[in-house]
C-alpha cells in the first residue's frame, strides 16, 4: 500500500482504557494510521497502571493518575508539549475518517490556506457492534461507506468533536486546551468559539466521520450534575469575552506555552 507522506504532521491521542471496547478501538484506530500515512502518532496513557504497548506507537506518555475522571483537555495540552512538527491532529480513541479527508486538511493548512480545521461535515455516524466486527476483519474504510445506510447519526447532524488538525504554534498562541473543562465536556464547541473570537477562520470539510462502537461509563458523561454546570458555566464565560478580554485572558492561562522564553 502507498501510504501519504505526513512527515510533518503529528498525531495527538490521549486516553484512558476504561474498557475492552476502548482498548479495540484504540488498536484500530492506531492500525488505522499507520497504514495509511507515513507520519509520527503521539499517544498518552493516564491511569492507575499502564495498559497500552503497541508497535504503531512512536512516542508514548504515562502519567499516573487515580482520578476516576480522565481529564481530557489537561492530557491535550500534555501532549502537545514539545512536538517537532509544524502540524498537529487531535484524534479522539473512537474515531475513523477516509484518508482523503485528513490529506485534504493537511495541504490546506500547508499551504496556509486555513487555520483550524475540522475534518468533516458536522456528520457523525454510529459503527453499531456488528459492524465493527466486521471492520476489525477487514479494516476497510470502503466497507463502512457503503454500509452507511445500515448507521445512525450519533449527535444529530452536527458535531464539532472527534478531530480536529491545526497549526502547533496556533494551537499555543489561541490558548491551547482549556483546562477549566474537567471530564467530558463542551470543550469541543468551546475550543471553536475561542478561535473564532480570537479572529481564527474555523473549517469545516466535505465528507463525514465514523464513531467505533464502546460501552458509555463514566468518562463518556458528564461525572455529576455540579461537574456539568461548572463546564457550561465556563462555555458561556468564554463566548461571552471580547476578542480583546479573550486574549488577556488566554495569555494569562498557566498552563499555556510560553514562546517568548524559547
Amino acid at each position: 500500500m502507498n501510504k501519504n507522506n505526513l512527515a510533518d504532521v503529528t498525531f495527538l491521542i490521549p486516553v484512558r482504557i476504561d474498557s475492552v471496547d476502548r482498548f479495540e478501538n484504540l488498536s484500530l484506530i492506531l492500525k488505522f494510521i499507520k497504514d495509511n500515512f507515513t507520519t509520527t502518532i503521539k499517544v498518552l496513557e493516564a491511569d492507575k497502571v499502564e495498559k497500552i504497548y503497541s508497535p504503531f506507537i512512536d512516542n508514548k506518555v504515562f502519567c499516573f493518575d487515580y482520578d476516576s475522571l480522565f481529564h481530557h483537555t489537561r492530557y491535550r495540552n500534555d501532549l502537545a508539549r514539545d512536538i517537532e512538527t509544524p502540524l498537529i491532529i487531535f484524534w479522539d480513541t473512537d474515531i475513523i475518517i477516509s484518508p482523503i479527508q485528513i490529506i485534504k486538511a493537511v495541504e490546506l493548512l500547508r499551504k496556509k490556506k486555513r487555520e483550524f480545521i475540522i475534518p468533516y461535515n458536522g456528520e457523525v455516524y454510529k459503527i453499531d457492534s456488528v459492524l465493527k466486527q466486521i471492520y476489525c476483519k477487514n479494516n476497510s474504510i470502503r466497507f463502512l461507506q457503503n454500509n452507511i445506510k445500515k448507521m445512525q447519526l450519533m449527535y444529530g447532524t452536527f458535531s464539532v468533536g472527534g478531530i480536529f488538525i491545526c497549526r502547533s504554534d496556533d494551537f499555543w498562541i489561541a490558548g491551547g486546551e482549556n483546562e477549566m473543562f474537567y471530564g467530558w465536556g463542551p470543550e469541543d464547541i468551546e475550543r471553536i468559539k475561542r478561535w473564532e473570537i480570537l479572529g481564527y477562520t474555523v473549517t469545516f470539510l466535505k465528507g463525514y466521520i465514523f464513531h467505533l462502537h464502546h460501552i458509555r461509563l463514566k468518562n463518556s458523561w458528564y461525572g455529576s450534575n455540579e461537574i456539568e454546570l461548572q463546564n457550561k458555566k465556563e462555555l458561556i464565560k468564554v463566548c461571552n469575552k471580547s476578542p480583546e478580554e479573550l486574549k488577556d485572558c488566554v495569555r494569562n492561562w498557566r498552563w499555556k506555552k510560553n514562546y517568548e522564553d524559547n
